[in-house]
């Protein structure tokens, strides 16, 4: 058997096959590099035609213009304003409250005009751009403080009687000044009665109207100003519509807070929810938590007070709110709208 020769390549034989590897060897990353620009290609390509597109549809913005709103006699509102929980009698002083609040009668008195004088002022700045004809002033309670604690038989400047008589003399000037000034064509006046102004040691409810001290205030004050239109319900539920929203009036004393983590929100929620199912209402107007507030998505407007910080409050906790009040625009084409509170001090 002959035997297998072993062959040696040259040194160019090395060189060339050497030079054929490294050639591969290029053409492969060549390859993967031809790849990698197509690909870029291909994105530039889509994003040149994105970009002609959006350039085909651009324009400069334009200089902005001075816009021309309707005149204030072709917008209609009705504004609307809350007044309860003024306390008028009750006795609250500096030591009490931390120095955070002070009552007297002669306190009540300069608050009250305070109220209906920038109630007045409020409209006449929202008039610059509505019209506003009618006003709409709920009486929500609570304009004395009353004899339903024994405590307040000593602690009160007046007795119930006493305060009613005040009281109603102290809303008489009041709108004696809102029909002098105000400039409205119609006036409604809403009434409700507190929880405080009661002749009973407890809350009733097929009479609670009728025995109320606040009872006999809102029909002298209706005897005084025919001009008015008064709306006094035996119920506790006051509905009311202005333009194409739905009003119930009510003091709030009907619900209780219940000391959740929510505060009154929830329990409020709750009460008007229970509330819809009998009646549907846009808004629940109501005072008796000094809290002025407004949950325009929970549908509910809520009253501060005329007497601020009392003693109880502070016992409790609660803010030391200033004393204000609501106030509140209507639009005849948007609806609720301008919000804001009134200041008494």
């Amino acid at each position: 058997m002959a035997k297998k020769v072993e062959r040696f390549q040259t040194a160019s034989e090395v060189i060339l096959n050497n030079k054929i590897t490294r050639l591969a060897v290029d053409k492969f990353n060549l390859s993967k590099e031809l790849k990698e620009c197509r690909y870029q290609n291909s994105l530039i390509s889509s994003q040149l035609d994105i970009y002609e597109e959006v350039k085909s549809t651009y324009q400069d913005p334009k200089p902005f213009r001075r816009l021309h709103y309707k005149k204030a006699h072709e917008e209609q509102g009705t504004v609307v304003s809350l007044l309860s929980d003024v306390h008028g009698e009750e006795r609250i002083t500096r030591a009490q409250t931390n120095g955070f609040n002070k009552l007297t009668p002669d306190i009540t008195s300069v608050r009250l005009q305070r109220y209906f004088n920038n109630f007045i002022k409020m409209t006449r700045l929202t008039r610059k751009g509505i019209k506003l004809d009618q006003c709409v002033i709920g009486l929500l309670g609570d304009m004395i403080h009353g004899f339903i604690h024994e405590e307040y038989q000593r602690t009160n400047y007046l007795t119930p009687i006493e305060a009613t008589l005040w009281m109603t003399e102290l809303l008489a000037q009041g709108f004696k000044l809102l029909l002098e000034d105000g400039q409205f064509k119609k006036v409604t006046v809403i009434c409700k009665v507190g929880n405080h102004s009661r002749t009973t040691r407890k809350v009733y409810s097929d009479t609670e109207g009728k025995m109320s001290y606040e009872w006999a205030i809102y029909h002298n004050l209706a005897k005084m100003f025919p001009e008015f239109n008064w709306v006094i319900d035996e119920s506790y539920f006051t509905y009311h519509k202005i333009y194409n929203k739905t009003i119930r009036w009510h003091h709030g004393h009907a619900f209780r807070y219940m000391g959740g983590v929510g505060g009154i929100y929830i329990p409020l929620m709750r009460f008007i929810f229970k509330c819809n199912r009998q009646r549907k209402a846009d808004m629940d107007a109501i005072g008796h938590w000094h809290t002025r507030d407004t949950l325009f998505s929970g549908g509910a407007i809520m009253n501060g007070s005329v007497c601020g910080a009392t003693p109880y409050s502070i016992r409790l906790g609660f803010p030391a709110e200033p004393p204000q009040q609501q106030f509140q625009v209507v639009d005849a084409a948007r609806g609720f709208t301008i919000n804001a509170p009134i200041v008494l001090e």
